[in-house]
């Protein structure tokens, strides 16, 4: 999977930029059907998870009764919404009939507000722990758990899922390291100067020739369990 990281090296000072390639993959990762539609019943069974995408922070709550095409749809429909052009034809032709989809030729990095993106993130994650629309399938599946756990703040985090619980007792820039230590463990090169010092201290930390390597390797639950504390990373700061 290329680039799935969004704001990798995320400081404390600042939002950081987002990876245009990571959303790009993100947006487009599974299929989907012929045709999208809401297909929410009568008596409010679910919510139009598109109605408040890009302005409220989704829930849980929000995704009670959604089918893998609600999410799908409600992800793509962000990018959507900046213009995205979509490599799956079932998207394009279900965007292009908006009459407020206008096609761009570029999505920049910075055209997803940090609420549209926490938001990517949240519905990504669903998808993954529920394994809708074959989410899970294209990540690496070869590469072992790393067995030296010297330093490493979520050590479990290659094999189990991250809960909130976890994240709490981590302070803002713990969990900033957290993030990127799920890359350092794949070898990630890092520009940050504390970054680069702190996992050059670790004897596990083998930096790898280039840092598209170390991003295909991740598996679908340490992509999963990044974009989980990025999501908290915003919450945190917004949500009060």
């Amino acid at each position: 999977m290329a680039n799935p990281v969004n704001q990798l090296e995320l400081n404390a000072a600042a939002a950081g930029e987002p990876d245009n390639e990571h959303w790009q993959r993100v947006s487009q990762q599974v299929n989907g059907p012929d045709l999208y539609k809401f297909s929410g019943s009568a008596a409010g069974a679910k919510k139009d998870l598109t109605a408040d995408v890009s302005t409220k922070p989704l829930t849980e709550t929000d995704m009670q009764g959604q089918s893998a095409d609600d999410v799908r749809l409600a992800r793509n429909y962000i990018f959507a919404e900046h213009g995205r052009q979509f490599k799956d034809d079932n998207l394009q032709k279900y965007f292009n009939q908006q009459p407020w989809y206008h096609a761009s030729d570029s999505l920049e990095d910075g055209d997803l507000t940090p609420l549209e993106q926490r938001n990517v993130a949240f519905l990504h994650i669903y998808e993954l722990d529920h394994n809708l629309s074959g989410a899970r399938n294209g990540y690496d599946t070869a590469s072992s758990e790393l067995q030296d756990k010297t330093g490493q703040l979520l050590p479990n985090d290659q094999t189990q899922p991250l809960t909130s619980a976890d994240l709490a007792k981590l302070s803002d820039n713990d969990l900033r390291v957290a993030r990127n230590e799920i890359l350092a463990r794949h070898g990630y090169n890092f520009n940050s100067p504390d970054l680069k010092e702190q996992f050059s201290k670790m004897p596990w930390y083998k930096p790898a020739d280039q840092n598209s390597s170390a991003e295909n390797s991740l598996s679908w639950m340490e992509e999963r369990n990044l974009e989980f504390i990025q999501m908290n990373e915003f919450d945190r700061k917004n949500i009060k």
